[in-house]
Order: C-alpha cells, then structure tokens, then sequence
C-alpha cells in the first residue's frame, strides 16, 4: 500500500456525497481497511455520520482505503478500529468529514459544507466518538493503575436513559428525574470513579462548534468512549451532578449540548419567545453569541458551522466560499445578513466579526 489515495470529483449540486465502509475485521488491532463510495443525499439513504474533534493536525496515520494510502489524525485512527467493532460482521456506511470530504479541495470543502446540516439531519444515527479509555492525544491511560473497577461503574452511570425523552416530559417530571440520578451518582460513585467520570466530561470534543449542529440535528444519538457505547442523557446527568449550575452554560459540559438539543426538539414553542432585542432564540445571531466560548480551528467556522441550524438561514442567503481569505469571508457575511434584515440588523452584526464574546 504505497500508492496515495486520489479523490474524484463531486457533483454537490446534485447532493453528491462520499460514504465510507470500514471492512470488519476480527482483531481490533488488525490494520483498517476502507473503501468509498459516492451516493446522492435523499431522505431514505441509508448510513451513519460521526461526530468528533479532528486533534492534532500535524500527527497523522495511514489507512488503506480503496487499496491505496490516505492519512488520518489520531484521533480518528483510534477511532476507525473500534467503530469496526461496533459494527461487527456486517459493513456499515458511514459519513466522516475528514475521509468523506478531499481537504484538499477548497471548492470542495466550500459545497460540502453546506450540505452538513442535512447529512446529519438524514443520518440513520450520529455517533458521537469521545476517545479512547485514554486521554486524547496522549498514550497514558486515564490514571495510573488498575482502575477496572471504577470504569465499571462509571460506564454503568453513563448507560442510563431515562423512560422518554426529556423533551417530551414537563418541567417537574424532569426535575424528578434529574434529582433522582443525581442523588444515585453521588451514592453509587467512589471518589476515583468520580475523578474518571471528570476526565470524559472535560474532554476537548464538549466545545468543538461543529459538534452543536451535530448533535441538534441527528435523529438518534449515541456516544462511543472506547469500545463501550455510552448514553448522552448519562452524560448529561453525570455533567448536571459534578458541575455548578452557573457553568452549565458554557461549552465543555455535556449538560449545554444535551439541553440545546432538548430545546431544538422544542424549537416551535422556542421561537414564540422572542428576546426583548426583537431576535428568536434560533436566529443565527443569537446562535453566535450562545456559543461564543466554544473552538474552531478556521474563524470563518464562526458563521458557517451554526447557520445549519439557524432560522434565518435561508433569508440570508449566504454562500460559503473557503477559498476567500478570512477578512473578505466575513466581510461577505456580512453584507447577507444586513442585505435580509436591513437596519433592524446592525446592532447584532458585532457577532459575525467577533471570533469570542465582544466586549
């Protein structure tokens, strides 16, 4: 396997998408081997998307795909393997942006990108890859010792669902259920258990941006940390129990993303309550400014990677194009969103050429 990988070209504006099959394997350290196919985007195709942090750019792997060589970060090469064996005996179609998408094409990324949002929105399921049973980017195992035990239970937390989804429930029945969890982790989690469980939950992928329109849209949501799948409604209680309400706000907590989901499945009832600055809670200003303490490797991320998810999206028309510097980027921006809300729009505008909360 000497010979690089070469993309052909995609018709995005047929909905044109790659989906990737990882072929099984019996051994979880057997190399990876993957082929790519390309398939139109349509309500009854049939496959996964993962949701994850890409890391260190600069450290990268090989895998094989169709016979030929393409390199992966980390963190992805350590997730390959383990979606395998979730997968067992029967290949399962799967979109993964840094395979799916030719990084090297800006036009490419620039047509791609805006089809994320309905690429996770058809996904069959989204599978969120929190890591290893180790932390990301390092080859040391959480803790030092045997910690068997501890992980046991933590992983017995996290596998919790609750009987219907939160959002079907009313306020008090969430809180009773909320309270009743949080009281069973703090009597059923030892101290070291508890110092593992904070390990996961403070793991760089919580303030991804990208991961906000990930989760909001997938129809079902799973986690994957290591090779046991874990619930996000586990993580969101085990977030609410360790962590100050006042901090729940902010990205790196489990708890945000998994309300802000809650509070999409709800987004009728949300965008009746408009602020008291005239904006729903789902226009893409308001977006940006509830997620300005969140990451992105590229600022033009700002814009593109919430707009998926915003109200106004279609009014404001904008196009993407990755191959325009960042100043002109935003500049464009900005001109579509004060081109579809005129003079209303001004005052909000300070959220597209920020890239954290402007003082």
């Amino acid at each position: 396997m000497s010979d690089r990988f070469s993309y052909s070209r995609l018709d995005s504006s047929k909905g044109e998408i790659r989906l990737l099959t990882i072929q099984p394997s019996e051994s979880l350290d057997d190399p990876v081997k993957c082929t790519l196919r390309v398939e139109t985007l349509k309500p009854d195709l049939d496959f996964d998307a993962l949701s994850y942090a890409w890391g260190n750019l600069a450290r990268t792997f090989p895998i094989e795909l169709d016979g030929k060589q393409i390199c992966v970060t980390r963190n992805l090469n350590v997730a390959l393997p383990r979606l395998r064996f979730y997968y067992g005996d029967t290949p399962r179609c799967i979109w993964i942006d840094a395979v799916s998408i030719n990084q090297n094409d800006v036009q490419e990324r620039s047509e791609q990108v805006q089809l994320m949002s309905k690429i996770f929105g058809t996904a069959a399921k989204v599978i969120t890859w929190l890591g290893d049973y180790f932390k990301p980017e390092s080859d040391a195992t959480i803790h030092e010792g045997n910690e068997t035990d501890s992980l046991r239970d933590v992983f017995h937390f996290l596998a919790s669902r609750p009987e219907k989804p939160l959002w079907e429930l009313d306020d008090q029945a969430r809180k009773a259920i909320r309270i009743a969890r949080v009281q069973e982790l703090k009597e059923t989690l030892s101290e070291k258990s508890l110092s593992l469980l904070k390990d996961i939950l403070y793991r760089p992928y919580f303030s991804r941006l990208w991961v906000i329109q990930e989760i909001v849209l997938a129809k079902k949501l799973i986690a994957l940390l290591g090779l046991t799948m874990i619930s996000w409604y586990g993580l969101f209680i085990a977030s609410v129990s360790i962590t100050d309400s006042a901090s729940l706000s902010h990205p790196g907590h489990p708890a945000y993303l998994y309300m802000l989901r809650d509070y999409f499945r709800n987004r009728e009832k949300l965008n009746s309550e408009a602020s008291s600055e005239g904006l729903q809670p789902t226009d893409i200003a308001m977006l940006r400014r509830s997620a300005r303490y969140f990451h992105v490797s590229d600022n033009r991320d700002w814009i593109v990677a919430l707009l998926g998810i915003a109200s106004d999206r279609e009014m404001i028309g904008f196009q993407p194009d990755y191959s325009l510097p960042e100043e002109a980027f935003v500049s464009e921006s900005c001109k579509c969103y004060l081109n579809a809300k005129g003079a209303e729009g001004r005052p909000h505008i300070k959220w597209f050429t920020a890239h954290r909360s402007p003082l």
